[in-house]
């Protein structure tokens, strides 16, 4: 059984977690095996959707509920061309555990990939104490007519961010489980919290590109992934860091 926090839970893509899921029992027996001929230091790599992975399987690694999981393991994680992961709550848990240089996310300027999925923040992504949490109760002190208006102005804008975060729930949500369910019979949606604040998470390493990248990868209005596949990183990483 997968045991994980509740940010994480909250919005992380059902299909990076079956993903996950999958492979989840054959990294730690794998890890375990290692163990046992004395290696205590892994690297954890995963590009575009497996950068994704990457993220979820630290994290997973890190509160997974199995006693006899080694606790004296250094793990390192580069995520490089990932989509984001999960929301700010989670993005957090993930730079405090690798805290001090154990978490990185490799980003290019030109790639879209990163800037995935969709993210939109109402006020039930804030923290617990806002100013936010309860507007008609600040206002109360306020004059009428400026509490008519600051309620009014409140209203418009938080309504229209909870209507479109049910339309991205209905379309990414209830829409796709029903592709996921083809594929994997007898999967059942769980219940997920209703956020769409997702974040990128790690310490970045930016590779900026520049017009000489531009010259070398062209795009030539159909290839969008020219600037998402393993050549233009490495190509950025052995320029901009000197690699050979």
């Amino acid at each position: 059984m997968m045991r994980l926090p509740k940010c994480f839970l909250a919005v992380c893509m059902a299909g990076w977690l079956l993903g996950l899921a999958s492979m989840a029992p054959d990294i730690v027996a794998k890890i375990k095996e290692y163990y046992g001929k004395g290696v205590r230091a892994f690297i954890i790599i995963g590009h575009s959707q497996g950068g994704a992975i990457a993220f979820l399987l630290r994290s997973y690694l890190q509160y997974m509920d199995d006693p006899a999981f080694p606790k004296d393991i250094v793990f390192k994680t580069y995520c490089s061309a990932a989509p984001k992961p999960g929301n700010l709550y989670y993005a957090y848990d993930f730079d405090y555990i690798t805290r001090g240089g154990w978490g990185f996310r490799v980003v290019s300027t030109r790639d879209w990939v990163p800037e995935t999925p969709f993210s939109l923040q109402t006020t039930s992504d804030f923290t617990a104490v806002n100013p936010f949490a309860d507007v008609k109760k600040r206002t109360r002190q306020q004059k009428l007519m400026a509490r008519l208006a600051i309620n009014y102005m409140y209203g418009r804008l938080n309504r229209a961010s909870r209507r479109a975060s049910r339309r991205m729930q209905r379309i990414l949500g209830k829409l796709a489980y029903k592709q996921v369910r083809k594929s994997v019979p007898g999967y059942a949606r769980p219940d997920f919290v209703n956020s769409h604040h997702y974040m990128p998470a790690g310490s970045p390493v930016i590779l900026y590109a520049g017009k000489d990248y531009d010259e070398q990868f062209p795009y030539d209005g159909k290839n969008v992934f020219v600037h998402h596949m393993f050549p233009p990183y490495l190509y950025l990483l052995k320029q901009q860091y000197k690699m050979d």
